[in-house]
């Protein structure tokens, strides 16, 4: 699997997060509904390729991003810490888009 690394200043202002999620964890952690919604609110899914989603981070999200770059363990603690906040950043970000599609007319 290859990996997306980007350096950050840790004293500069966080602007962005990026979030990527394999379409087949996705279906699989989320269940089988994820499909049908995404195809109501994108018009596809994302097994039929990338799915760009480009919405503000929410306060919560640019907070937890925060931590996730400013983690303070190192050796195999860092591994679990990293793992646990990337999990959380998962469902906060699936959270607020979902929050954000019901907002929206169809």
């Amino acid at each position: 699997m290859a990996q997306r690394c980007s350096a950050f200043d840790p004293t500069a202002a966080l602007h962005y997060v990026t979030l990527t999620i394999d379409a087949q964890a996705c279906e699989d952690f989320l269940g089988s509904e994820i499909v049908p919604w995404c195809r109501s609110i994108y018009g596809r899914d994302a097994r039929s390729g990338p799915l760009f989603v480009s919405r503000p981070a929410a306060p919560a999200i640019l907070s937890l991003s925060c931590q996730i770059l400013t983690c303070p363990l190192q050796g195999p603690g860092r591994r679990l810490y990293l793992v646990s906040k990337a999990l959380e950043l998962a469902g906060l970000a699936v959270d607020h888009l979902t929050a954000q599609a019901a907002r929206q007319p169809r």
